[in-house]
């Protein structure tokens, strides 16, 4: 969704796999929508960790990501097509390739990965609205119990299948709650349209509790789950009537 980063994996035959990550574009791309965006190389090329604070129709918007890639970077860079007119001392540095701090209003970065062995690349993302950290912390945690018993490394290639398998099983649940005689293009509209209807609201918190507010304080739940994505203008005319037909708990 709109506030998310974006990734996109490029793997020409017979080279390493090259990844995009863009943090300019987005849903609603209009001009200035990006008031900054940061991305940081950390643990050897492992990890990558930053933000992107964007305007719009939320005025000012948090979005921090955490990203851990199965195999370490062995070079990256990054291009900003925004003007910056001060550049203060970094000016003094080659800032546009391997250098760990990445920053800018129209930032696209790119990674590249060692053609050798394995040509497997997995990509794992964690997001937040409170920070970095929690970001981090919320990857972690949620793919902590598919790593348990692995001695091979951090993010194992069984680990991806373990939470595709998962997703897919409660995807088959929820969806399985209707039956539908038809031909196959309507049971694809419907199912799809199923599917819509449940993606929301979303859990907007992290996993130890804490949000952001709408005063973009942070705060912590403590005896409830902070949701976001109650968009009732139009949705109450059906969305939120069909719901509480399908989820009465």
């Amino acid at each position: 969704f709109s506030s998310q980063p974006v990734l996109a994996i490029i793997h020409p035959k017979g080279e390493g796999q090259k990844i995009i990550l863009d943090l300019n574009h987005a849903i609603y791309n209009y001009e200035g929508k990006v008031l900054w965006a940061q991305c940081d190389v950390l643990e050897g090329g492992r990890l990558l960790q930053g933000y992107r604070i964007t305007s719009g129709w939320s005025r000012t918007n948090y979005t921090y990501f955490a990203v851990r890639f199965n195999k370490p970077v062995v070079h990256y860079g990054y291009q900003d097509f925004g003007r910056q007119d001060y550049k203060g001392f970094w000016k003094r540095f080659n800032v546009n390739r391997d250098f760990p701090e990445m920053g800018g209003r129209k930032l696209v970065s790119w990674f590249e990965f060692s053609a050798d062995g394995d040509d497997t690349l997995e990509v794992y993302l964690g997001t937040s609205a409170v920070s970095m950290q929690g970001a981090l912390k919320n990857l972690e945690t949620e793919t902590s119990a598919f790593r348990k018993g692995s001695r091979s490394n951090l993010y194992p290639h069984s680990l991806f299948d373990a939470m595709r398998q998962q997703a897919e099983d409660a995807w088959e649940k929820r969806l399985s709650i209707a039956e539908l005689q038809g031909s196959d293009d309507a049971k694809a509209m419907f199912y799809t349209s199923l599917y819509h209807v449940m993606i929301n609201p979303s859990i907007y918190q992290d996993v130890d509790g804490k949000y952001r507010g709408i005063d973009h304080e942070i705060h912590q739940a403590d005896g409830f789950t902070n949701y976001t994505v109650f968009s009732v203008w139009d949705t109450y005319r059906a969305l939120h009537p069909l719901l509480t037909v399908l989820d009465t708990a």
